[in-house]
Parts: structure tokens; sequence; C-alpha cells
């Protein structure tokens, strides 16, 4: 999972998530990032969404709280509330 591409840290807490991106949802056991960039040298922003999994289990997480990328979506969302849409469906097939 390329991390670089998007600017996004390989280890996170909520805490630092918040202080850098404008979107940060959390849902369930997972922290979502719904994110700009901008693609090529068209200067059209591009939106995406990164799901974060807490890396302990069975524990009440806080700010503190340690977590690693496990998804980068590959698609380009329209808008931020487009792009967390998409994070819940991926985290609600990956539950099931």
């Amino acid at each position: 999972m390329d991390t670089t591409r998007y600017g996004l840290p390989t280890r996170a807490t909520i805490e630092s998530l918040e202080r850098c991106w404008g979107c940060v949802v959390e849902y369930g056991d997972f922290v979502i990032v719904a994110g700009t960039y901008y693609l090529g040298g068209a200067g059209k922003p591009s939106r995406f969404a990164a799901i974060y999994q807490y890396l302990e289990d069975d524990v009440e997480h806080d700010e503190e709280s340690d977590m690693e990328p496990v998804l980068i979506t590959d698609i380009q969302y329209s808008d931020a509330g487009h792009a967390i849409k998409g994070a819940i469906e991926k985290i609600d097939n990956f539950l099931d």
C-alpha cells in the first residue's frame, strides 16, 4: 500500500490524523480519512478515502491509540462525503 502517494502516515493516532486531515471519522474499530490530492499536472483535485484500524483489540481506544492503514481506495470520489460512504461500504463488506 503506497501511503506516500497521498502523504499519509504508516502509523498514526486519531489525534495526529485530525491535526493533518480535515475529514476524519471514527467507525467502530476503524478510522476513515477523506483526503484531497491533485492528479498529474491537470491541477484537478481528486478525493480518496483511507481506512485505518486500531492495533490493539478489545480495548477502549482513545486519542493516543496507535493505528495502521489497512486500505486506501483506488476510487476517486467527487467529494469527502462520497469518500466516507465508499469507505464505510468497504468496511461493512470486509466485516461480513
